[in-house]
């Protein structure tokens, strides 16, 4: 049976390593002890918790990788999306992230058109948005002209 803390004992390891950074380095930055982390990398101890969550964090450790791996991908990728591509060639991949990519600017496109739509609306706030609105839009009191 799989145990998420061998598994996050083998990766802090390896990203400290990868980090070039000792276990008494780490252990001071950290500021625990240094036989903390050898325990932890050598599965003689259950650290705590809030251990686990702090050196996580520090060297980029996903645990949900860890205690969930049936649902994330040996890459770090979420496993739907990894389902989704592992059939498709890479023509047919790219064709989808080329498709995304378009609703991404559409979606862009709409925010700008929402902002001038406000800066023609409502002149006063045009400076918040840095939008100069069309001088058919400024209100009769507005003298500056």
């Amino acid at each position: 049976m799989y145990n998420p803390v061998d598994g996050f004992s083998k990766e802090l390891r390896e990203k400290r390593e990868a980090a070039g950074q000792t276990q008494k380095g780490l252990a001071a930055k950290m500021g625990m002890s240094h036989r903390t982390i050898m325990d932890t990398e050598l599965c003689r101890s259950s650290p705590k918790f809030e251990t686990v969550a702090l050196l996580a964090r520090e060297l980029d450790i996903s645990l949900d990788a860890l205690v969930f791996p049936d649902r994330v991908s040996p890459n770090g990728i979420p496993l739907c999306v990894y389902d989704y591509f592992k059939n498709k060639t890479e023509a047919q991949a790219q064709k989808y992230i080329a498709l995304c990519q378009q609703a991404d600017t559409l979606k862009g496109d709409k925010e700008r058109r929402l902002l001038k739509a406000a800066a023609f609306c409502l002149p006063s706030y045009a400076a918040i948005f840095s939008l100069r609105p069309p001088r058919s839009a400024r209100f009769p009191c507005d003298r500056r002209r």
